[in-house]
């Protein structure tokens, strides 16, 4: 949303922007705004102490491992930039892509973030989550057996410290 600014600061700051637009934009408004329940978002505080509600401006990239998916990708961003979706009432970017590594089983959720305060500034920041969330594969039949036998040692150990338990309390009640 656009707002006045006065006479005397005109010189300094042309224009100015209040509060979150949530109206589509673009050309044939192609770009539309997603609230953060439909994108599954979480909210993120910035470095420059601004608070991000995990909804915005979407716009999908293609991941580029080949020569056609690549060509692709570039023009997704050759497009974003001749229909000027980063414009000046943009406060931040967010990059995000996830990595999997086969060698050690683990996925990392990666944020960068580029946030554009009205000083003109770019403020980069990173965010990494790392997690395993696939513990079993096809490969690991031994670690399911191992754990099963483990399982039914720790089950049989408790049930005999407590057959011995009631044991004792009852020969010391009698």
């Amino acid at each position: 949303m656009k707002c006045d600014v006065p006479d005397k600061y005109k010189p300094f700051h042309g224009s100015c922007f209040s509060g979150e637009n949530n109206e589509a934009f673009g050309p044939n408004n192609m770009y539309n705004f997603s609230s953060q329940s439909e994108l599954d978002g979480w909210t993120l505080w910035g470095l420059t102490n601004a608070y991000y509600n995990g909804g915005g401006y979407v716009k999908e990239l293609i991941s580029p491992l080949n020569a056609t998916s690549k060509n692709e990708t570039l023009n997704i961003i050759n497009q974003l930039q001749s229909n000027q979706f980063i414009d000046a009432a943009t406060r931040a970017v967010f990059l995000e892509f996830v990595v999997y590594d086969v060698n050690s089983n683990f996925f990392v959720m990666s944020t960068i973030a580029f946030e554009l305060p009205t000083s003109g500034d770019v403020v980069s920041s990173s965010f990494f989550f790392i997690g395993q969330f696939e513990r079993y594969n096809s490969y690991d039949r031994r670690l399911i057996a191992i754990e099963v036998i483990v399982l039914f040692f720790v089950v049989g150990h408790f049930i005999s410290e407590f057959q011995q338990v009631i044991y004792f309390v009852l020969f010391l009640m009698f």
